[in-house]
């Protein structure tokens, strides 16, 4: 897109480092998010850039989080911060945001990866409620599905019902109490006893 947020020749030194072997990827750009400054100058400018071309920002946060009681990992918490940090600012300054989708997080359960990762976007300072929009609307308007996304007459909808609002605390999106999918309510127990197995 033109902006980058490290210098050039801190871009070239990982780009090098990626050519030479892939491994270099993961640990690599951990570095580079690190050493980024969410709110320096190189930030304004690509968020600009962003808000320009309307690109929705999808940051998969939870998937780069370190497990809580795993030592060591400095860097990746740093460069976590800094992700949240980034994605938070673009989000308040009117850029689309959505929910990353994930099988499996260092934070969650099987199953409750999704909510790890609304969980992460309101520890870096998004509302609950910023973060359940990101979570629906956001997500069906970036994949272009205009008849999603929202409850309201004409609109097509698969619900999760929850023993306590996310609204109040969006940890209660992992007090799942019941989901319809299709016009129907999914039996709860069936689907449990069915994943048995399947994930560790």
């Amino acid at each position: 897109m033109g902006r980058a947020l490290v210098s050039p020749k801190r871009a070239e030194e990982f780009r090098q480092a990626v050519l030479r072997e892939s491994i270099h990827r993961g640990e690599g750009g951990l570095a580079l998010w690190a050493a980024l400054d969410p709110a320096g100058p190189r930030a304004d400018a690509l968020i600009e850039l962003m808000l320009e071309r309307n690109v929705n920002l999808d940051g998969t946060l939870a998937v780069f989080e370190p497990a809580f009681d795993e030592e060591g990992r400095d860097v990746q918490w740093a460069a976590m911060r800094n992700m949240a940090a980034f994605t938070v600012r673009y989000a308040k300054a009117g850029g689309p945001v959505t929910m990353g989708s994930h099988g499996l997080v260092a934070n969650a359960p099987p199953g409750l990866a999704y909510q790890r990762e609304m969980e992460t976007h309101v520890e870096a300072g998004m509302t609950p409620a910023e973060t359940l929009i990101a979570a629906t609307r956001m997500g069906a308007e970036a994949l272009r599905l205009p008849d999603r996304g929202t409850l309201a007459h004409g609109m097509l909808a698969d619900i999760v019902l929850f023993d306590a609002s996310p609204l109040e605390d969006i940890t209660n999106a992992r007090r799942v109490h019941a989901v319809i999918l299709g016009g129907r309510v999914l039996d709860r127990d069936r689907l449990l006893g069915t994943a048995e197995g399947l994930v560790p």
